[in-house]
């Protein structure tokens, strides 16, 4: 059957490179109408704001990012309301396998999944199995 197409991604990813790779593994999988990178994670939870309700199905999230981390990023998008939120998979995505990054991860209610760099065709395929069953890699 038709694979079901996602609408928007979000890369938030203070680093261009990879930002650049996770892009062409999203490319490849065909699966997303949009992808928008975001090197400040200030200026994604400006669009996320900006936005009268949720236009996005998946954001892939960096923890270690001068100015604000992944962490304060979540803590202001959790403060968003509701309908700018509904239906929104937020995954870390982090060069961070730290125990303790991980341990705080999951307190975020948003938060769906913590992986590690680089985001690859697996792994990817992974995220959407779990939270996106309908589409196919």
């Amino acid at each position: 059957k038709m694979a079901k197409q996602l609408r928007t991604v979000l890369l938030i990813d203070d680093s261009e490179n990879d930002n650049f790779l996770h892009r062409l593994t999203l490319e490849k999988s065909g699966l997303f109408e949009k992808i928008i990178d975001f090197e400040d994670a200030r200026e994604a939870l400006q669009m996320l704001q900006d936005q009268d309700e949720n236009r996005i199905d998946l954001i892939f999230l960096d923890i270690n990012m001068p100015v604000m981390d992944g962490f304060g990023f979540m803590e202001e998008y959790e403060k968003l309301p509701k309908e700018k939120r509904a239906g929104c998979v937020i995954v870390f995505l982090t060069s961070s396998d730290y125990g303790p990054d991980r341990e705080r991860a999951s307190q975020f209610e948003s938060v769906s999944g913590y992986q590690t760099k680089p985001l690859v065709q697996p792994s990817l395929e992974q995220v959407l199995e779990k939270h996106f069953p309908n589409s196919r890699v």
